[in-house]
């Protein structure tokens, strides 16, 4: 999982770094890329995938398990704005047969501010005994030098039978937004926040302790003197109903 650096005092022409999850072997990205084809045919014949976007990964909780997410996107779509369907999948590792997939129609929605990037999120997230989650990543960003914006949120999921149940929708994760007059004066805010977990609820479901740390640095002049301002705050997310509620202000603006 990238995340942004909420420092910088001037933009630049990319908001966020690249996203990145935890190291995977190179063949197992090889192995499980040559499996695309064959899931669209078989689950969206006919439809064409996002090739650039569509990633995949073996999942360290369980090795012989591969997560898919294979992007659709919609016969008008194109690099300004549009939207994608999402396939999300995981299957056996070794011979690529699903084990457990979910569909979902027009997940991602795009305009002024650009879809960039897509991934696989496979850090630990044990938020039950026996049925971890993993996470898929998505990017939205816009980078021009008067007002760069973006974020990154995650999704969390979890298998339930022969299909895959998202209990945690778009958390936004890393966000930052600027404005900078013509001379280079101006602000930016980079917020970055993680998540820990707590006890156990009466549904068996860690609560999720999110912790965030936003900076907001203001350029007054133009000799880079900037002035920071940090502040923390923290949050509890309870499942509850079979899901996490994430307060509107932690959920993904786009």
């Amino acid at each position: 999982m990238r995340s942004l650096n909420p420092s910088s005092p001037r933009p630049t022409k990319r908001v966020l770094p690249c996203l990145a999850t935890a190291p995977t072997p190179l063949f197992a990205h090889a192995d499980c890329e040559a499996n695309f084809p064959k899931w669209m045919a078989q689950l969206h014949s006919g439809r064409t995938l996002d090739d650039v976007h569509a990633r995949c990964r073996v999942w360290p909780a369980h090795p012989m398990q591969t997560i898919a997410v294979l992007p659709r996107p919609h016969a008008n779509a194109n690099d300004k704005a549009g939207e994608i369907d999402l396939e999300v999948l995981v299957a056996d590792t070794r011979s690529g047969t699903s084990v457990a997939r979910t569909f979902e129609p027009s997940a991602i929605r795009y305009d002024a501010v650009r879809f960039g990037a897509l991934d696989v999120d496979i850090k630990p997230y044990p938020l039950a005994p026996g049925n971890p989650a993993f996470g898929v990543s998505v990017e939205h960003e816009y980078t021009p030098i008067a007002a760069p914006k973006g974020e990154v949120s995650t999704s969390l999921y979890v298998i339930d039978g022969q299909r895959l149940r998202k209990v945690l929708d778009r958390l936004q994760l890393d966000h930052a937004h600027g404005r900078y007059d013509i001379r280079g004066v101006g602000f930016y805010v980079g917020t970055q926040r993680t998540i820990e977990f707590g006890p156990a609820g009466e549904d068996g479901y860690a609560a999720l302790k999110i912790k965030e740390k936003s900076v907001r640095t203001e350029n007054k002049d133009l000799n880079d003197n900037a002035d920071k301002q940090t502040t923390y705050r923290n949050y509890t997310i309870e499942y509850r109903n079979v899901t996490y509620r994430a307060p509107k202000n932690l959920t993904a603006l786009y």
